[in-house]
């Protein structure tokens, strides 16, 4: 951000509430993810886009490195040459992009160690077919998050299993410092077997959808839930 484009004390607060987020996710590293000082990880994801903190940051902030790819998207036989010329050994794709790799050449993930996926509801078939292939080599993770919680809100460690949902693929548990809430049209908890929506609180929360306050004052609520004062 610029100071031309927000002013100063704007940017001190879009900092410190991405900075926390950021920090946030990687500290799910000593849980699902091993982001360390061995993580080598392409940076391929458009500036704009939230997952390009995630492949940014996941490396830098714990000493990893990163490998600056020039095409639009990483392709097949670019992530085969990455790992192969770069040790390339964690990615992330979203889930298209992870399908259409699998179906493409799905020898490509060979040697990797973490691939990440998300964006869209999984598909079961292809997941399971990658898992055919790498369950005991390679450990798949679905990352679910809207972009107003930075990077991730939740992550799960997809085992074979899980394609036996007949919900589909879980997105798991939140990561540290998020909370999510399942809640009716009156924001309260639901109860089981009740329909609600996914709502998120905590660190890393966006403050404002940028100069539309509108917006932002339909979408970002102040509710009370167990007692408590919750942005959601």
């Amino acid at each position: 951000c610029s100071s031309d484009l927000l002013p100063e004390w704007k940017l001190k607060i879009f900092s410190w509430y991405f900075n926390k987020n950021t920090i946030s996710f990687t500290e799910i590293s000593n849980e699902i993810l091993d982001f360390s000082n061995k993580t080598i990880i392409p940076l391929a994801a458009a500036v704009p886009w939230d997952a390009f903190s995630l492949e940014l940051w996941g490396a830098l902030v714990n000493g990893g490195t990163l490998w600056i790819i020039d095409d639009l998207y990483l392709t097949s036989n670019l992530l085969y040459q990455g790992i192969l010329y770069h040790n390339v050994n964690t990615i992330w794709l979203t889930s298209s992009l992870f399908n259409s790799i699998v179906e493409e050449d799905i020898e490509s993930f060979r040697g990797l160690k973490y691939v990440i996926t998300g964006g869209e509801r999984l598909s079961v078939h292809h997941v399971k077919t990658f898992l055919s292939y790498y369950q005991h080599e390679i450990v798949l993770i679905n990352g679910y998050g809207p972009v107003e919680s930075t990077i991730f809100t939740t992550n799960h460690k997809i085992h074979i299993e899980d394609c036996n949902n007949c919900n589909g693929i879980p997105i798991g548990s939140v990561i540290p410092g998020t909370e999510v809430f399942i809640l009716n049209k009156n924001y309260d908890i639901c109860d089981g077997g009740e329909i609600g929506e996914i709502c998120i609180a905590g660190d890393g929360l966006a403050i404002e959808y940028f100069n539309n306050k509108e917006l932002t004052n339909q979408k970002f609520k102040l509710i009370e839930i167990n007692g408590q004062k919750k942005r959601i």
